[in-house]
């Protein structure tokens, strides 16, 4: 088995990103969405796990986050989620025990981050990892990964209790790709053919 690591990226930045969706603040002003998953999801084997890391990456200057959602769908049936963890950017201390809540259904990663307290330090108002959660391999076949759905609200300090809402598009699908593990007596027959193969080349050498 071997462990892969990729990397999903919620971006709030003004410049323009492959596979990134524009979206505008109800109080005014547009920011973009960015969704990455850098590497390779098209080369996995059976029995592979693939690590996702969800990243805020970009924040403007002095704004935090009171509510942040996000919903993962994944094939069932070719592959098997983890628990959700949650980030360094998720406050330790939660303003009530509910405010983070992720969890992993099949074919569906759900995570909720929401909070009603006024305190920045209840909120998300730093850069770094979000979330993170770990996929696996269990049949070969070509499947998708997709992000169902983003939602995120700016707090908003004039008004503590009317958020800036942010209507966001989702990236496109990402696609996955698993391959067979060959059978034992398989892969024995083709490394008796190389074996004999490479004994014909010795025979015909001078």
């Amino acid at each position: 088995m071997r462990t892969v690591l990729f990397v999903c990226t919620l971006m709030f930045t003004i410049a323009c990103q492959s596979a990134s969706q524009a979206f505008v603040a109800s109080g005014g002003g547009s920011l973009e969405l960015s969704v990455a998953f850098p590497g390779d999801l098209s080369r996995l084997n059976v029995g592979d796990t693939v690590t996702i890391e969800v990243s805020l990456a970009s924040l403007p200057t002095g704004a935090s986050l009171d509510s942040l959602f996000a919903t993962f769908k994944y094939d069932a049936t070719l592959l098997v989620a983890s628990a959700p963890m949650a980030g360094e950017i998720v406050p330790a201390h939660p303003f009530n025990a509910g405010d983070f809540l992720a969890t992993a259904n099949e074919g569906l990663i759900d995570i909720a981050f929401s909070t009603l307290s006024l305190d920045p330090i209840h909120q998300i108002h730093s850069l770094g990892r979000f979330l993170s959660f770990q996929l696996t391999a269990t049949a070969p076949g070509t499947t998708e990964l997709t992000t169902d759905f983003v939602s995120a609200t700016l707090f908003n300090a004039d008004q503590p209790d009317q958020p800036l809402a942010l209507a966001l598009t989702t990236p496109s699908p990402l696609a996955v790709t698993v391959a067979a593990v060959p059978e034992p007596t398989t892969a024995w027959g083709i490394g008796m053919f190389v074996v004999a193969a490479w004994n014909a080349k010795r025979r015909r050498s001078p």
